[in-house]
């Protein structure tokens, strides 16, 4: 969906403040799957305009996005990001660099549970600071909106068990987040 859980915007942005205070501010960032490109507006805000860099030309974090589903892109995506691939993590990831910050903001669940163990290895291969996943806290097989939309079932479904090694930062019975901290790796 181009779309994802608000409740799930103050864990990750928190988080990545907390880099910051912690004077690891990241200098890239990785959206997967990045919908309507909600996280580059407040990435952008957060990593850049709070720090008085409001054009574009001014700003110094490199923020990209992958989208597979192309009609979620619109002419802001190409403000937002400095890059935005075309297709999926699966297709992409022999091409990207590694990512200070890796977000899949409600994406693994559209993967059968076989193709989501290797995003999830695949993703864990390209951050280095920090990785989010969220997720719904309980099994929704929603018939998507977008149902002429090949990813936009929800296909498996994910647990604290399966993220192993992660923190898990939130669990409202609704969405779930859990973090993987690098060692600046």
């Amino acid at each position: 969906m181009p779309s994802s859980d608000t409740s799930v915007i103050p864990i990750i942005i928190e988080g990545v403040r907390d880099l910051i205070r912690a004077g690891k501010t990241p200098k890239s960032v990785l959206d997967v799957g990045c919908g309507f490109g909600k996280y580059g507006f407040l990435l952008r805000e957060y990593l850049e305009v709070c720090y008085g860099r409001y054009k574009p030309e001014q700003w110094k974090v490199r923020i990209d996005a992958i989208e597979a589903f192309i009609p979620f892109l619109t002419g802001f995506h190409e403000v937002l990001y400095n890059n935005v691939y075309k297709g999926t993590l699966n297709t992409l990831h022999n091409e990207l660099d590694s990512y200070d910050i890796v977000l899949a903001v409600d994406v693994i669940e559209h993967l059968e549970k076989k193709d989501g163990w290797a995003f999830l290895n695949q993703l864990k291969s390209i951050y280095k600071k920090q990785l989010y996943i969220s997720t719904p806290a309980k099994f929704r097989g929603i018939n998507c909106m977008y149902s002429n939309w090949d990813y936009g079932q929800h296909r498996s479904f994910w647990s604290a068990e399966d993220f192993d090694k992660s923190e898990p930062l939130f669990n409202d019975g609704w969405m779930s987040v859990y973090r993987y901290q690098g060692d600046s790796k």
